[in-house]
């Protein structure tokens, strides 16, 4: 996979965009913290479909779809210098995670996701928590923050 793409809305529009387009891999997932809340995503590597959606190029990955996972997705903001370190960094982070996406949004490249998928919060947690790289760099993701989902 080269690309994907997000949007968000109701539970209704969504679902109309999926039976409109079955030849796509769209998956729907609801927020854990707000039922109304619910994103489309889109993994089928092709031009988005989305009118207000996020699009996003594949800069790492080792990603499977897991239908009974938690989905966090971790957003970040890098300038063109922090860019440059993160590259260096990213390992770290990257190490213990089994199964997840690092996406760079196409139309602002100081834009960052990692998508990755656990069992458990308390997993995701550890996670979150084991690794220095969150802790050393909070100034360094300075508008990160995180939002959990769970496939319908």
């Amino acid at each position: 996979m080269k690309n994907f793409n997000l949007t968000f809305g109701s539970e209704n529009i969504l679902k109309q965009i999926i039976i409109a387009h079955p030849e796509r891999q769209l998956k729907l997932l609801i927020s854990l913290t707000n039922e109304e809340n619910l994103m489309l995503f889109d993994f089928s590597d092709l031009p988005t479909i989305f009118k207000a959606g996020l699009s996003y190029q594949v800069i790492e990955q080792k990603f499977v779809w897991l239908e009974k996972s938690l989905y966090c997705f971790d957003y970040f903001k890098l300038n063109t210098i922090e860019q440059k370190e993160f590259q260096q960094l990213k390992r770290i982070l990257l190490d213990n995670l089994n199964n997840y996406l690092l996406g760079q949004q196409s139309q602002h490249d100081f834009e960052f996701v990692i998508i990755s998928s656990w069992q458990n919060l308390k997993d995701y947690h550890h996670w979150k928590n084991q690794s220095s790289f969150w802790e050393s760099k909070a100034e360094f993701l300075n508008s990160q923050y995180t939002r959990v989902f769970q496939a319908i």
